[in-house]
């Protein structure tokens, strides 16, 4: 330090000498303001330049960050720079000034490089490992003992089986160095996403320690995860409450979001389909978890029967944010994807949950405190996952806190939600038990007044049954008066009845001798054969009057079937009806007409008109004729086999 004071000392006297013929030399003449200006000159001399840095891995840490100035980066926009274009391309490189640089387009490579020398006294090993597992594609370039690099490569454009190191992380091995050499080491970087630049040195038996303890944490993670969602499966299956199967759907979205964040799912399983990785991890893992938040807080809230209005506005608002998913996803790619979006569905939901306890929902209590840690993990992802900057500094860094914050948030709503799960169960019991207990009070109400108007009830029905027996009594009396009046009555009915049967008897005799011996109207017929089964009842007489006997077997047996005025045989079965082998077999006009008809032509014969008989009856001109022929016809028959020739009555010729 002392020869670098001297020498710019001798250096500014020469500088000042030669300045004195000037006209700044001349201002420069006076002893105290060149002093002034000597010291300035030192101070601005001893400022060294900024220049990368080397970084000296020693045997006082175990684990060394490389961020800052000990790397220098190369923007690569037109992604056509390879390994020795980059390394021979001097005058584009940038001195970071970022303790967490990070890929500012992920539509370009970058190139960033890095010197390293051992000054260990101990004989370790050391692995470089990055924290940014969602890189597309990491080529490491490190030199061998003559200089010569050799390419590594790892990322998610690979199956993970092909990783130098089967870890969630990118790992990579480092030679080993002498304390004598530096090692210059190149990254190229290509990732879609968002992805920082945090490379990080470690022994390797540090890294053994530092992996086991976060497998083994994960691990921990997962399983209560995983754990709570088979109990509350459980639960479901025995209570068939949906708000348990959608706490199970929100629990395994949550696993697969983290899953996608962490890198396990990667390495556990898809591994061998990282074509999956940019579906799984941008579009379904963050939409169903969404999803399945939405309809764990609308079951478990009850917005959809105590609060409606809220229920639409979360539902609109999930579905105002699928419509523009899907539409820069799928119809119109090339607009502004603003990520901050994705949180807005969660945030309303997290007002009307407050909004319900507001109103005197208590159960979302537990719900809201469970909510503001998953909350808060989201937003942290987020700013992180966006590298929000505040004075150019980044607000929410990568680092173990930062990067599992999600994991954190999980744990810690999912026992909160266990609880509020427990709260919501506990109260919706005390209200049952109020509600019987109000139930019990009004039953126990209601009977007493019941027991009340009983009691009156019957009173009244004890006046009233005395006045009834009064009543009843003098009812008694007067029904026995009535009863012999009846009786009377009775006996003078019977008496009318039996003459007035007497008189329609000879009535009916008179008029059918009168039918006999001279020709009487036909509404004077119809007195006597009024309708059919009057009709029928007169051939039953004509026709088994005398006996029954069958047709086919001579048996003169017979039962009576369900249809009226026909007889079966009980030896053969045959069913007999009273029209059949009779003249009025097959007529399809009422019985009773054909009856006078029958009448009339065997009274006058050929002398009564087709068209006086349909007039006379109502029937067609044909109708007439058809059965006028026939009557005829039985009445020559009847004629042809009697041994006189003669017909005495119009029923002979029925049979």
């Amino acid at each position: 330090m002392a020869t670098f004071v001297i020498k710019n000392l001798t250096f500014s006297k020469n500088i000042m000498g030669k300045m004195q013929n000037t006209g700044l030399g001349m201002i420069l003449n006076h002893d105290w303001l060149r002093v002034w200006c000597i010291g300035i000159w030192m101070v601005v001399m001893t400022i060294p330049l900024h220049a990368q840095r080397t970084l000296l891995i020693d045997d006082s840490k175990e684990e060394y960050i490389l961020g800052y100035d000990y790397l220098e980066i190369l923007e690569d926009s037109s992604l056509t720079l390879t390994f020795k274009t980059a390394q021979a391309n001097n005058k584009n490189w940038i001195l970071n000034k970022e303790e967490f640089p990070f890929n500012r387009n992920p539509n370009y490579s970058y190139w960033v490089r890095f010197r390293i020398q051992n000054k260990s006294r101990f004989d370790k090993n050391f692995i470089l490992e990055t924290f940014s597992p969602h890189t597309n594609l990491l080529e490491l370039y490190v030199p061998d003992e003559n200089g010569n690099y050799r390419m590594k490569n790892a990322g998610e454009n690979f199956n993970f089986e092909q990783r130098e190191h089967i870890n969630k992380n990118i790992i990579f091995d480092l030679p080993r160095l002498s304390s004598s050499n530096s090692m210059l080491v190149y990254a190229h970087v290509i990732s879609k996403n968002y992805s920082g630049f945090d490379f990080r040195i470690k022994s390797v038996n540090y890294f053994m320690y530092y992996s086991t303890n976060e497998y083994y944490f994960l691990g921990i993670y997962y399983g209560i995860l995983i754990i709570m969602a088979l109990y509350n499966l459980l639960i479901y299956i025995s209570v068939r409450e949906k708000v348990y199967l959608f706490y199970v759907f929100y629990v395994f979205s949550g696993i697969l979001s983290t899953l996608t964040d962490d890198g396990l799912g990667f390495q556990y399983v898809w591994s061998a389909f990282p074509q999956l990785i940019p579906f799984i991890g941008l579009h379904l893992a963050p939409n169903l978890l969404m999803l399945a938040f939405a309809l764990y807080a609308s079951s478990f809230l009850e917005l959809k029967r105590n609060f409606p209005k809220e229920y639409k506005l979360v539902w609109y608002t999930l579905g105002g944010y699928g419509a523009y998913y899907l539409l820069i996803n799928l119809f119109m790619p090339s607009l502004v994807h603003f990520k901050g979006i994705y949180i807005i569905p969660f945030i309303i939901t997290y007002v009307v949950s407050i909004r319900c306890f507001w109103k005197g929902y208590k159960p979302a209590r537990f719900f809201i405190i469970g909510y503001t840690f998953i909350f808060i993990s989201i937003i942290i992802i987020q700013l992180r996952a966006m590298h929000v900057q505040l004075l150019d500094i980044q607000l929410v860094p990568g680092n173990i806190f930062t990067v599992y914050a999600l994991n954190y948030g999980l744990v810690l709503e999912v026992v909160i939600l266990s609880f509020a799960l427990a709260d919501r169960i506990r109260i919706i019991k005390k209200e049952k038990e109020d509600a019987q207990k109000e139930i019990i009070e009004r039953l126990e109400e209601n009977k007493a007044l019941q027991e009340k108007v009983n009691r009156e009830l019957e009173q009244k029905v004890a006046e009233r049954t005395r006045e009834l027996i009064s009543k009843n009594s003098e009812l008694e009396d007067a029904n026995l008066q009535l009863k012999s009046l009846n009786e009377k009555v009775n006996e003078m009915n019977a008496k009318l009845d039996y003459d007035n049967w007497h008189l329609k008897k000879d009535l009916k005799e008179d008029l059918k001798a009168r039918i006999v011996d001279a020709e009487v109207s036909y509404d004077q017929f119809n007195n006597v054969f009024p309708d059919e089964a009057t009709c029928f009842r007169y051939m039953e007489d004509l026709k088994w009057g005398n006996g029954y006997h069958c047709r086919k077997c001579n048996n003169q047996k017979y039962t009576k079937t369900s249809k009226p005025f026909t007889r079966k045989c009980t030896k053969c079965g045959n069913v007999e009806s009273v029209t059949a082998y009779t003249l009025f077999h097959g007529v399809r006009f009422p019985i009773n007409k054909a009856f006078y008809m029958t009448y009339i032509v065997h009274r006058r014969g050929n002398k009564i008109t087709l068209d006086e008989l349909s007039e006379l009856l109502q029937l067609r001109r044909n109708t007439c004729w058809s059965f006028k022929k026939k009557v005829l016809e039985h009445i020559d028959t009847f004629k042809k086999k009697s041994k006189d020739g003669r017909l005495e009555t119009w029923e002979e010729i029925i049979l």
